[in-house]
Formats: C-alpha cells, structure tokens, sequence
C-alpha cells in the first residue's frame, strides 16, 4: 500500500465520524425546526414587513467590502432574498441550523474527547429564539455564527502538525475572520484555537496568539481605518436583542471550555489525533496504588450509579430538549407577527385576512391602522366596521411626518389612491431615503411619475426594481407596458386615481387632513374615498358635530342606507345635545337604536371610567363608535394615548 494512503487512514477517519455518529433524534430535531419556521414564522411574512432587499449591482455591494463583518452581513442579507416563498426561507434558515450543529459538534468533540451531541443542540435554541423577534438580523447573526464555526472546524480537525504553524495558522485565522464576519465571530473563533493550544498541548503561551490577533484586529480598524467602535461591537443596526446575541456566541466557548477542563480525556488524545500530531500516544501502566487516588478524585456524580445510566442520561437530555422547545415556542412575540400579516395581507391585496388579523391585535401601530383603513374601504366596511379594529384614541387616520418612518411608505399609497398624487410622491421620497430601497416604495413612486406624465422617472424606479431578486420580471413587465403606453391608459386603478385628483393646488404645512380631504371632494365631489376618509378623521378625532353635518353626501354618493358607524355617531349627537337631526328620507335602522338604549343604559354607572368598567363595556360593545368615544375621551383626558383596543 502507497505511504501516503496510509498516513491518511487516521485522518479519513477522524472525519467518518461524523455520519454514523449523527443521530435520529438530531434529524428529528431539525425536521421540527424547518416546520416551526416555515408554518410558525413565515419567513415570507417577515420578508414583506422587513425585507433586508438586496441590488444585484456592483455599488450596492461596494459598502459591504469596506467595513469588518460587511461580506458576512451581505450573505445574510442574500439569503434574506430567499424569505419570499415561506418554504424556501425556512429550508435556509434550516441548512444554517444543521450546519451549526455539525460544527459545534466537531468543535466540541475535539477538544472534550467524546461526542457531545446534546450539548451541541444549544446554538440551535439561540438561534430559534433570535429568528422569533420579526425583524431581527437573524439570518446575518446566523451566518457570522457557523464562518465561525467553520473556521474552527477546519482549524481544528486539519491544524499544521508543527507547533509553531499551528500558532500561526490561528492569529491569521482570526484576523481573517474578523474582516470577513466582524468581532464576535473572529473572537469566538480565537477563543476556541486558544483553547485548543492549552487542552492539546498545555501551552498557555501558544493560547496568546488567537487572542492577541482577536484584539488586535479592532484596534487596528478603530485607529488605521476611523471605524467606529459601535459599528464594531454592533455591525446589525437597530432590532438586535443582545442577551440572545451574545449568548449565541459565548455559548460554545462556554460549553467547550467545562468540557474541556472538567472531562475525563481532556489531557489525552485519540490515537489517530496523535498520529495527526506527529506522534504515538503510549499507554503506560498505572503505578501501584493511584487507580484508588483516581478513585477518590472522581466528582461527585461520577460516584452515583444511577447517574452513570444511559437511559437516565438520555432522559435527561430529551426532558430539556423539551424544555426549550417550549421556551422558544412561549417566547415568539404572536403580536409582531399580526402586524406582518397585516402588511403581507394589504401588500396582496387579500384584505379580508388583513382585517381578521387586525381584529385579534390588542395594540396597533400607526402604519397597521393606515393599512387596515384602507383594507376596510376596499371591503366596503370602513364606516359599518371601523371600530371592530383597534384605533389610536383621538388621532386622525394620516399623520404624515410624525407618525414613524414604517408608516411613511404606507400613508404614501394611501395618499395616491385618494388623489393627493403629490403629498403621495413627498412622503415616498421621505420614505425611500430613510428607510432604503424597497419593492412597494418603487412601485408607489413609479405610479406617481406615470399619473405626472413623466414615464422617464417612471423607468428608473422600475429599472432599480429589477435589481431586486425575484422582482425581475415584474420590472420587465411594467417597463414593456410603459414602452407601448406612456400613459398606461387602460390601467383602470390609475385611471380612477386620474379622475380624483384635484385640478388646483392647496398650500399646505405638513398634511392637514380635514382640509386636503374637503378640496378633494371640492374637486371631484363623487370621490367615495375621500368622504370616508373625512367621515373616518370626524370620528376617531371626537367631532361629532362636522361627522354629522356631513351626512348630507350619503345621497349624491349613492348610499343605500347609513353605515353603522356613521348611524352611532348620529344617536350620541343627538343625546350629548338634546337634538333631533332630520335625515330628509333616511332612517337609522331599529337594531341600532335598541342597541343604543342598552348602551345608555350601561353608561348611567359610568362603566367607561374604571378598566373594569371598560372591560364589561367592551365585552358588548366594543365594536361599537359609542364605546369608543367615551374611552377615548377619558384617556385623552387622563393623558394616555396608547393605541390598543378602544
């Protein structure tokens, strides 16, 4: 047999390891894992709400080359694309999981002497309860963490066999890594060479030079290249959660190192790492009387036989499997979750699941209720089932500017399909520049410069949605419709925007909604969205008297009857004032007025002022404009403007 065939026997099998040793439960285990993201997360939900979006061009990629950690946050950012099919992003998400077990595994085994399966599944917790927060960096954070488990592997498993190579190897390992996947994977890498230094080869010393370059490479980016040491310590931005992050990456070294210096073997190597390491690992027999030394240093728990058990050991480790299932099941945020659905759902134009999502929200963000006011008037229901949603006490429906930079590129679609096509485009740009390129924000802008006549505009933002993974062929389409129709006449939703667009400017600071509302129905008054959306800012902003005034439009509207919402505000004008309003041939209808009385009823003990009360009024209620008056008029009062269910 060839020399070199046989010198490689030991190291081929060091590495079979791997496979017969991988175990049913783990497979089981990560078979759950891909169905918990793909049925439980929805990565596709996360996609619409968050993105990250990537351009498939050379400057877009640029930045990411110039920063430590920058190609490890391209590649979760790459992979983040995936996360449109809810299937696919979970397999990813799934493929990162299997290989971090695999490396843990390997990386453990190393430097404890026994397979370590078990502990080897703690990453994968981590990294599920991480991947639970909507928005988080996850799959950036993932990929940082298995280079660096990577990098170990192959540092530990095919080290130099020479001392001082292997000291090499590891400072250039580390600087390598932190350029690639920052400084929490090039430390956590550094941590476990020096580990491996001190538990192989009882050098303390060799331990020096991983750590040295761990540290040396921060300093020489904060000093030589102006680095900002929060842009190193932080290279994810905003949504990190750092006790899960930070246990992430300490884990392992963690882990290792109680391994390591509490097992049995950790001061012997396996004859095949001996012959690895240039040498034979001799057994030499015990001298007379130390086998009972040995005995008595044994710990504690190594002395109790029903300890020592397998089936004992294996249920033990199944029970906390268990255990954190459950934790990370508990832990996933079921709120942020109808919040991205809301968004999924309006992107889709699948209103109906949009609102049932809205019902079971306890509090709403100000882009959710933007999206679920025009999900309601899409249905037909915004002024039957506006107060089956939950709505901000005493606020009108759009804000602009103060309402938070998510709801910027949502107030902006809303905008363009009332006709306000140039607040439409002011907020969309507002939004494009703070919150980065995103698929909706192109499309909005695109739409603007083809109603303003401007279809050259119109390419370029449809040019860099193409860009976008997956977008391609949207892109293509909409540039081949604008080369045969600048106008895009036959488009029939631009068309009906064309139509409620007003034919003269109203100078304006910021966006007074009651008076941009009133000149869209000035200039075209059968625009039904913009009366709803008037009749909607009277009613969340407590003015009864305008909302009732306005009635009169119902008929050149061609209104059937009068919507719930608008027949509740009627009864409670009529009774605050002493009144009675007369509807020229309307009536409010009976079950209205019964349900009315009851309500009066209840309000004699003045339910609405004590979180009780609210609770017993909401459970009859609830859906109601009356109870939404009173208890928005007492937090409002009290100084509360939080936005749950009112």
């Amino acid at each position: 047999m060839h020399p070199r065939t046989e010198n490689r026997k030991p190291e081929a099998k060091a590495l079979r390891w791997l496979a017969p040793s991988f175990p049913a439960g783990a497979m089981i285990f990560l078979a759950g894992f891909f169905v918990y993201v793909w049925l439980r997360i929805e990565p596709a939900l996360e996609y619409q709400a968050f993105g990250p979006y990537v351009l498939l061009r050379r400057s877009f990629f640029d930045p990411f080359l110039k920063r430590p950690g920058g190609l490890a946050d391209y590649l979760g950012a790459f992979l983040a694309q995936l996360n449109l099919l809810n299937w696919l992003g979970a397999l990813v998400f799934t493929a990162l999981g299997a290989l971090s077990f695999l490396t843990v595994c390997f990386c453990l085994e190393r430097l404890s002497g026994q397979p370590r399966q078990t502990a080897s599944l703690l990453p994968l917790f981590l990294l599920l309860l991480v991947r639970n927060r909507y928005g988080s960096p996850a799959l950036a954070i993932s990929a940082g963490f298995v280079l660096a488990t990577t990098a170990s592997v192959g540092y530990l498993g095919l080290c130099p066999r020479r001392h001082w190579a292997c000291v090499i190897v590891s400072g250039l390992g580390t600087i390598l890594l932190f350029y690639v996947a920052g400084v929490w994977s090039s430390a956590m890498f550094a941590v476990l060479a020096a580990l491996f230094a001190i538990v192989r080869w009882k050098s303390w010393t060799s331990a020096l030079c991983p750590v040295a370059a761990a540290v040396a490479g921060p300093v020489a980016a904060i000093w030589f290249w102006g680095i900002q040491p929060t842009a190193l310590w932080n290279p994810w931005g905003e949504n990190v959660e750092w006790g899960l992050t930070a246990a992430l990456f300490l884990i392992v070294p963690l882990v290792a190192s109680g391994l390591a210096f509490g097992g049995q073997n950790h001061g012997k190597a396996k004859p095949w790492e001996d012959k690895i390491m240039g040498g034979q690992n001799h057994a030499s027999p015990e001298p007379p009387g130390k086998s009972d030394s040995v005995e008595k240093s044994k710990p504690f728990a190594q002395k109790i036989p029903w300890l020592q058990k397998a089936g004992f050991r294996r249920a033990c480790a199944l029970g906390l499997i268990l255990a954190g299932c459950l934790f990370v099941w508990m832990r996933f945020n079921q709120q942020r979750k109808l919040l991205a659905e809301i968004d999924y759902y309006s992107n889709e134009h699948d209103y109906s699941h949009a609102v049932s999502a809205g019902k079971e929200l306890t509090e709403i963000s100000p882009a959710a209720e933007v999206r679920l006011h025009r999900a309601l008037y899409h249905l037909g229901r915004l002024g039957d089932d506006l107060f089956e949603i939950p709505n901000w006490p005493g606020e009108a429906p759009l804000r602009g500017l103060d309402s938070g930079l998510e709801a910027l590129r949502v107030q902006s679609r809303t905008l363009l399909e009332l006709g306000l096509v140039n607040d439409a485009e002011h907020l969309g740009h507002e939004a494009l520049e703070m919150d980065g390129v995103r698929p909706d924000i192109l499309r909005t802008l695109a739409r603007v410069n083809v109603l303003k006549n401007r279809p050259r505009a119109a390419r370029i933002f449809l040019n860099v949605l193409g860009q976008i993974p997956f977008h391609q062929a949207e892109a293509k389409a909409a540039l081949a419709a604008l080369d045969s129709d600048a106008r895009l006449s036959t488009d029939t939703s631009l068309a009906l925007i064309r139509s409620r667009m007003p034919t003269t400017d109203l100078p304006h600071a910021g966006l007074p909604e009651e008076a941009l509302l009133q000149h869209l129905l000035t200039a075209n008054p059968h625009n039904k969205m913009a009366f709803e959306y008037l009749m909607t800012d009277y009613l969340l902003t407590l003015n009864l008297g305008k909302a009732v005034d306005s009635l009169w439009r119902l008929d050149s509207l061609g209104y059937a009857g009068i919507p719930r919402n608008y027949e509740e505000a009627l009864l409670l004008y009529e009774r605050l004032k002493g009144v009675k309003i007369s509807l020229k041939g309307r009536q409010v209808r009976p079950e209205t007025i019964e349900r009315f009385q009851q309500f009066t009823e209840a309000l004699k003990e003045k339910l609405y002022e004590t979180p009780q009360g609210r609770l017993a009024l909401q459970k009859d209620f609830g859906d109601t404009y009356w109870f939404y008056f009173y208890t928005a008029r007492s937090r409002m009062a009290s100084g509360s403007t939080k936005g749950g269910k009112t």
